[in-house]
């Protein structure tokens, strides 16, 4: 009899405890994540300590110029804030004359340089307060963007991005992918290795078969629907804003102009805002006082290597099942997808 006594006691002490250990779990969970979202307000907290317009603390001195309507008293002290929308890629497509363009847009202010926080273990593990430190000064009536082209291509970027901001909203340019690696290569050649011996272009792109090498990895940076698939396991599609990347080279104001429906921009660009280099063959600012001293960087419109009728057909035929998937992917096709042999030289 003593022995049922002592075992009901048991159990009923089981009932008890097992209710508050869960509750225990469920609070321990709570808190942690309440932590961080504190921690979070804290760190953009820290630098909400903003400037008055006018002063030189960190200011381009461009913004107030470029102003077209009056500012409420609230407008006047600008902020650093986390960006609302960040251009994740691609390489050589364009992106560094596109944020230079969307920036016209008084409501948009843009990182000077490529931050390289998602992509970058030694960025990332400072934290955010790091990459706070390095978004703009913006007032309460604009948002904040950068751009760093190698999250697209990074396998680890896409979660990274979600699970620090799942609302942010994405931008990318995808241009030919047979002119992109041209671009690219040359890009290296000329630029990252500039006095440096480098490979011949054929020496990269093929193997000892001649077939095209995946291992080099400009050819694998156009291989668009590997990429963006592991974007989408965290983000859906209506999330991620795809420009033509050969659009954007001959209607910039059209592809701008969708960028601002995207964001939720009260339209502002228009065919004023931009110029016709006919020596570059590209489009430019006409305020030249905000992009560079003329048109684009020294940088840009490099003179591409010539590439053999041969090789420009091997590396069509290479890319085109890959375009089709990625058509597939997201639904539509781009102005590249039909374009011939001779619109590469």
């Amino acid at each position: 009899m003593m022995t049922q006594v002592s075992e009901k006691k048991q159990t009923n002490h089981i009932i008890l405890i097992f209710p508050a250990f869960v509750m225990g779990i469920f609070l321990i969970f709570y808190t942690s994540n309440k932590q961080i979202y504190i921690v979070r307000q804290q760190i953009q907290q820290k630098y909400l300590d903003g400037i008055k317009v006018g002063s030189n603390n960190g200011s381009d001195g461009q913004i107030s110029k470029r102003i077209k309507l009056p500012l409420n008293a609230s407008d006047k002290v600008r902020k650093r804030r986390f960006p609302s929308a960040i251009l994740i890629g691609s390489k050589k497509s364009g992106t560094s004359t596109f944020l230079k363009f969307l920036c016209i847009h008084t409501d948009i202010v843009r990182a000077s340089d490529e931050v390289n926080f998602f992509d970058r273990d030694n960025k990332y593990n400072i934290g955010p307060d790091w990459y706070l430190s390095k978004m703009p000064l913006i007032r309460s009536n604009q948002i904040a963007i950068e751009g760093t082209p190698q999250y697209f291509v990074d396998e680890k970027v896409p979660k990274r991005v979600f699970d620090f901001d799942r609302s942010v909203r994405l931008l990318l340019i995808l241009r030919d992918p047979v002119k992109r690696l041209i671009s690219d290569y040359t890009h290296e050649r000329d630029y990252v290795f500039r006095g440096r011996k480098y490979p011949e272009f054929h020496d990269l792109v093929f193997d000892k078969e001649g077939n095209v090498n995946v291992l080099y990895h400009a050819v694998r940076d156009g291989l668009y629907h590997k990429h963006l698939s592991r974007w989408l396991q965290h983000f859906p599609l209506e999330r991620i804003h795809i420009m033509d990347g050969e659009l954007f080279i001959t209607d910039p104001v059209k592809v701008l102009q969708e960028v601002e429906k995207f964001l939720n921009l009260r339209p502002l660009i228009t065919a004023d805002d931009l110029i016709y280099d006919e020596k570059k063959g590209f489009f430019c600012m006409k305020n030249k006082a905000m992009y560079y001293k003329g048109c684009m960087s020294p940088q840009k419109g490099r003179e591409h290597p010539k590439i053999p009728l041969r090789s420009h057909v091997k590396l069509r035929d290479f890319y085109m099942p890959h375009n089709k998937d990625l058509f597939s992917l997201v639904g539509q096709t781009y102005s590249w997808a039909n374009m011939t042999i001779d619109e590469n030289f």
